[in-house]
């Protein structure tokens, strides 16, 4: 099919390249190319894009092989010079740079690397997130940090020497209460996602995610099983896991189920403990906290496939990734809020324009999902 013919604002080939006279010897032929053809292209460039010399045009001036006259526009372009558009034609960019589609804002979402490793949830939420906000017209900045890095005073400025507008926190530890307030006295404003569990504070944009329901199904539903006793790892001494517990305990006692709480990070003290409570019938374990899941499952998976097979096995914040449990199909209840609800909404209300005000914006309610075949089970 041929090529619709290209009206060029430029002049003939052989008058462009007047001052070409011949090759000389004991230099490179490409070389030389490439030297006209660029100081040209820079002669002639316009303030917007115009039409340049086809690549056919080129090699047949100057008697050298397409594919490496191919070549050479392959280095133009990179420079910035030229754009080959395939099956059409290439043109000379303009001086006047201007981006096709207008950046809205710029839109940073530190996340906790520990977090995208061990849960589902998170990453989904994040990659949905990326596409979403660039959809709109915004740029999304991903920064990732380590443990603990999120509460130096040194992250602030980390954070800043992004030239953010917006930062979106996907998550809270009020150790970091420090950086939230330095951000906001820069001007720099802030969404963050909480547990309803979470006091407010801060002047934050606050949206809620609500597990109390979700718990009180998963509760009444264990106790209707039979189950009397639930093993619970415990992250020592951090704030936001300590009330997320709290609560959750609170809400098996209501059921009449009592609790066991086993300090996480002792090495071998949940396997010991797990595996006296197993050989009473009416166990259960249930985890709280993703990134302990994560490491107490993958070290002792064949233990925690028994506690699921004689009792109930219980992921209160999200599935986390055990390639055992997928292999060996074992069943476990999921508690969970939708990734993808949560970004929508944040997304949209960005892209209304309308500005976001500090409290809270909106609230969702997690789901109790029973007895999931974990090999086939997605966040």
């Amino acid at each position: 099919m041929p090529h619709a013919h290209v009206v060029q604002k430029i002049p003939p080939i052989a008058q462009a390249f007047a001052g070409f006279t011949g090759f000389s010897s004991g230099r490179s032929r490409r070389s030389v190319i490439l030297e006209h053809l660029r100081r040209v292209a820079r002669r002639l460039q316009r303030a917007n894009p115009t039409p340049f010399y086809s690549m056919r045009e080129v090699a047949g001036f100057f008697e050298f092989p397409l594919r490496s006259v191919a070549l050479i526009y392959a280095s133009l372009e990179q420079e910035g010079l030229l754009v080959r558009v395939r099956g059409s034609h290439t043109k000379l960019t303009g001086r006047k740079r201007t981006p096709a589609t207008p950046v809205r804002n710029v839109i940073g979402l530190p996340v906790w690397l520990s977090s995208i490793a061990s849960s589902p949830y998170m990453r989904t939420l994040h990659v949905d997130l990326n596409g979403r906000l660039r959809r709109h017209g915004f740029v999304a900045d991903s920064i990732f940090f380590n443990s603990r890095e999120d509460q130096l005073p040194e992250f602030a400025d980390r954070l800043l020497a992004h030239h953010l507008d917006w930062i979106l926190w996907l998550g809270a530890n009020f150790k970091s209460a420090p950086i939230f307030l330095a951000l906001r006295d820069r001007g720099l404003r802030q969404i963050i996602v909480l547990p309803a569990e979470t006091p407010l504070g801060h002047d934050l944009s606050v949206y809620l995610q609500d597990w109390k329901n979700a718990y009180l199904a998963l509760a009444a539903d264990w106790a209707a099983a039979g189950i009397r006793q639930v093993l619970t790892p415990v992250v020592p001494n951090n704030e936001v896991t300590t009330r997320i517990t709290r609560h959750f305990l609170a809400t098996l006692k209501s059921q009449g189920i009592e609790t066991v709480s086993i300090p996480a990070g002792i090495p071998g003290a949940f396997a010991e403990t797990a595996r006296l409570a197993c050989a009473q019938p009416g166990t259960a374990v249930a985890f709280l906290d993703m990134i302990t899941a994560h490491e107490i499952c993958n070290a002792h998976p064949q233990l925690l496939a028994e506690v699921a097979r004689t009792g109930r096995l219980g992921f209160c914040r999200g599935a986390v990734p055990v390639p055992y449990f997928s292999q060996t199909s074992v069943i476990a209840d999921v508690v969970g809020c939708d990734p993808l609800e949560l970004s929508r909404r944040i997304v949209d209300d960005l892209a209304s324009q309308a500005p976001l005000p500090p409290g809270i914006n909106a609230r969702f309610d997690a789901t109790y999902h029973p007895r999931i075949n974990l090999s086939i089970y997605k966040e």
